[in-house]
């Protein structure tokens, strides 16, 4: 074990000493910190900064805390705006309301407005029309989705134990933390493939292969040392990286909400879950798919024996994630496709009803995808064990 974690430091300061390793972790830090911050960055037509506005709107939505989403706060909603909300046909100017950020009320109309549609509707909706549309509309996406009866049957339950009416929290910080998983993992893939790309081929393009694995510890140990290596540098780097957005968040925009339903931000979603449960989830799917496409990284590396090889399969399936869609109806094949990395840490992934068997119940795709990511590593580093016992020739212990 001494000789093995020997090994492994040894690996990863060749990582780490490696130039385009550490830049690529400072400057998707640093896209990372921005892309977070950019809301208060910037100022408005009359020169009020973003941070000002922002700041003004968290101590406004503050007082409607633990407040119900019922009759009396929509009637509080609709005062509130009164006649700014009316444009000069006398119908509701949706605009005028949205750019109201003074308005503590802005949040609950954004929300009324997601479920009972964009006309001005949502300023006169009633508690009871609000929470009809709300469940017409999860029910209607099933057909959508084709749902089989059982996958119904499982929802409707779900829909029940979802707290009617809900409770507002201001959450503007907690929920665009949630948001910010989808750019993180993309950022945090091209990260780890430029740093880890080398990892393999290096060896073989300087013929240092041969050399290594004619030493005493060079064959089997050497290979999971710099898998071990890899990884850690992958889970660090992800962490930094998941934080560095994360931080500046939750200090600009507040850390409240953390307890509130998931659906003052995902405001269809049938998901019984809070926000902080849904950021829990993320954070773990997101390390786990670190850790894969660390381990994805390094066997292009080690059979193609090429970092520019390696990094274009992994920059190609990136491309494929964020470009190819893939329609409802067929549905075997559009499933598998939104249980991918970046489609699971993607808020949309909240709306998704379509389910997994398992042993007489079902599971969601939140619920798969750790398990799924955890065995598809493992199934890597297996083939990529394979790949090097060929080369060595001997079997690894």
């Amino acid at each position: 074990m001494k000789n093995f974690m020997t090994l492994v430091r040894f690996e990863l300061k060749k990582i780490i000493t490696r130039k385009t390793a550490i830049i690529s972790v400072i400057i998707m830090m640093l896209v990372m910190g921005f892309m977070a911050s950019m809301d208060v960055l910037f100022s408005d037509e009359t020169g009020k900064s973003g941070f000002e506005i922002m700041t003004e709107y968290r101590e406004q939505s503050l007082h409607l805390n633990g407040r119900l989403v019922d009759n009396t706060l929509l009637r509080e909603m609709r005062e509130s705006f009164g006649e700014r909300a009316k444009a000069s046909d006398g119908t509701v100017d949706i605009n005028a309301v949205l750019d109201d950020w003074s308005n503590p009320y802005r949040a609950i109309f954004t929300m009324v407005r997601s479920i009972v549609g964009s006309n001005g509707g949502a300023i006169e909706v009633d508690e009871d029309t609000l929470y009809k549309a709300w469940e017409a509309y999860n029910v209607n996406r099933w057909d959508t989705y084709r749902l089989t009866e059982g996958e119904k049957e499982y929802w409707r339950e779900k829909l029940t134990e979802v707290e009617r009416p809900f409770t507002y929290y201001y959450n503007y910080g907690s929920s665009k933390s949630m948001v910010e998983f989808y750019t993180c993992s993309i950022l945090m893939l091209l990260m780890v493939t430029v740093s880890l790309s080398a990892v393999f081929s290096d060896e073989y393009s300087k013929g240092m292969d041969k050399l290594i694995m004619s030493t005493r510890k060079g064959k089997g140990m050497t290979y999971f040392a710099k898998l071990t290596a890899g990884m850690i540098f992958a889970f660090v780097g992800a962490l930094l990286l998941i934080l560095s957005g994360i931080i500046p968040t939750l200090m600009f925009y507040g850390a409240e909400g953390m307890d509130a339903a998931v659906q003052l931000y995902m405001e269809t979603s049938p998901f019984n879950m809070t926000i902080g449960t849904v950021l829990c989830i993320f954070m773990v799917i997101y390390m786990i798919t670190a850790l894969l496409y660390a381990v994805l990284t390094m066997l292009f590396s080690q059979v193609f024996r090429s970092s520019i090889t390696s990094m274009g399969i992994m920059i190609g399936f990136l491309i494929f994630m964020m470009c190819v869609t893939i329609p409802e109806n067929f549905r075997v094949l559009s499933q598998l496709f939104d249980l991918l990395p970046a489609n699971v840490l993607a808020v949309w992934s909240l709306f998704d009803v379509r389910l997994v068997p398992f042993f007489g119940g079902y599971l969601t795709n939140l619920q798969v995808a750790p398990v799924a990511y955890v065995l598809l590593t493992g199934l890597v580093v297996f083939i990529g064990m394979i790949v090097q016992r060929k080369r060595e020739n001997v079997k690894i212990k």
